[in-house]
Order: structure tokens, then sequence, then C-alpha cells
């Protein structure tokens, strides 16, 4: 594929970690990251406004502060992992367009929608960010620098038992850590620094979690963008075979791994059948 590379490489489901998985943390913390897409047991739960900013988001406390405002993110839960840092989402109002802001510190940030019925019927996503600084030292290909300042993560199901034992493993201990299985299959849209538009990565601990470079280099920063893409197809040119129904939806700000400072706003994220433009 011309201009690709492929490198290899409870209401929140809380539930007790016995200290043999806490061990293992980093090890399957890429996994964690998506494990969130796959479907709670509990329907999602109305969440209050954002909470103030802190003088240092460093100091927050996930488990007790993470929000997300109503409206058109009704829906959409706030997903803190285990050991990393937390920065809020916010609401703001940035060149006249709504949206959540993340002021992202050496912090991870996760939303997630969880789709009560799986969908079958939608082809296309649209969404919008705004980011104002890249990550020059991130690189999605590379477990220890793997951070992404904007990611839109759609996560699907699919036939397990066509995979491999070391991802039932994975999905067995995802499934001890935070109440769900791993997706069969996650697809990311990503802006990165280094990569060229069209890009496809694998996630470095494991190739079900795949990544797709819609932008590229700092020459559209600080402005809307906005993407309509067939995601059907995207999932078929990424994974080589027909997409499952799709199951979750995520917005990911993370700057944990090198440690790096940027502002990020997310625009609605809509789902609908019918050709992409």
């Amino acid at each position: 594929m011309s201009g690709t590379h492929r490198m290899g490489g409870t209401d929140r489901c809380q539930v007790w970690l016995p200290a043999a998985v806490r061990r293992c943390g980093r090890a399957v913390a890429g996994l964690l990251l998506v494990a969130v897409l796959a479907a709670c047991q509990h329907p999602p739960a109305q969440v209050a406004d954002a909470a103030p900013d802190d003088d240092d988001d460093r100091e927050r406390t996930p488990a007790v502060v993470a929000t997300v405002p109503t409206g058109a993110f009704q829906g959409w839960l706030p997903r803190p992992m285990p050991s990393k840092r937390w920065a809020d989402f916010e609401a703001v109002l940035q060149h006249g367009q709504p949206g959540l802001q993340v002021r992202a510190n050496g912090t991870l940030s996760l939303l997630h929608l969880p789709l009560e019925h799986a969908r079958t019927d939608a082809t296309q996503v649209r969404w919008s960010w705004w980011l104002d600084g890249l990550l020059p030292g991130a690189d999605l290909a590379q477990a220890d620098v793997s951070d992404s300042p904007v990611r839109l993560i759609l996560g699907f199901d699919g036939d397990r038992t066509r995979l491999p034992g070391r991802f039932h493993v994975a999905s067995e201990l995802t499934r001890l850590m935070t109440g769900s299985d791993l997706p069969y299959a996650t697809l990311s849209y990503v802006w990165t620094t280094q990569y060229p538009v069209g890009t496809v990565l694998n996630n470095p601990r494991s190739d079900r979690i795949r990544y797709l470079v819609v932008e590229h280099g700092p020459q559209r920063l600080g402005q809307w963008l906005h993407y309509e893409r067939d995601f059907r197809a995207d999932f078929e040119h990424v994974f080589g075979e027909p997409p499952g129904p799709l199951i979750g939806l995520g917005l990911m700000t993370d700057t944990d791994n090198t440690q790096g400072q940027t502002r990020a706003i997310y625009g609605p994220v809509a789902l609908q059948a019918g050709a992409a433009r």
C-alpha cells in the first residue's frame, strides 16, 4: 500500500484488582485503554457538570473528579485508568463552536460511549477536533512513547474464535481489571507528527488495535478540523477483513508517556448511513 507502513509490535466497571494482576498493569496498559470500549453491564449513568480546574491536573483523583458535561455528549463516560494522572473534560466554546476541552499535562483523558445496541446499519462517522500543539516525542508505534494528542476510537465485535490464544489471555486479564472483555478489533483515527496521512500503525502491544493517520504535522493547528469517514471501508483497509458490529466509541488525549502538554477540543461525534463526502 503506497505511503503506508505497518508497525508491529458496577456502573463504571470498577472491580477489585488482585495484587498479581496489579503487578501486570504496565504490560497490559495499552490494552486497557481500549478495553473500556466493550459494553458495560449497566447503562450509562447521568453525570454532573465538569469540576472546576485545579492548579495542577497531575494531583487530581480520577475516580472522584472524572466528569463530563451533558448535552451533545450525554451518555459518554469518563474512564480514568489505574496509575494514570487524569485531566478533566470541560465544556467550552471555541471560535463559535461548542466542544469538550482537555488541558493535558503528562495526563490521560478518555471518554467512552458504549452502544447499548451494536450498530450494523451505520457506515459513516463524522467528528471534529481542535488542537493547539503536537507531541514531537510521541510515536504510537513505540510502546514507551505511545502518546497521542487527539484520537477517535471505534471498537468492533467479531468472531473471537478466529483469534490466537494470546488475545484470549489478554481479554481475560482485562475482564479481571475492568469488568469488560477486549473488543474483537479497535480502529483509531489519529493525528501524528511524523507519519503521513494514510499511514496504518499497529499498537505495539496488540495488532488487534490499529491506527489510521488522518492528520499530519503542525500546518492545521489552532483551527477546527472536520472529518467524515466511511469507517467500514477504513476497517477493511486497515484489518484486511470486513468489520463486525460497532459496539463503542471513544475520545482520547494522552501525554502521560512523554509528559507532554497540549490543549485539545473535541466536537460531537455522529454516526450515519450513506456515502462519505
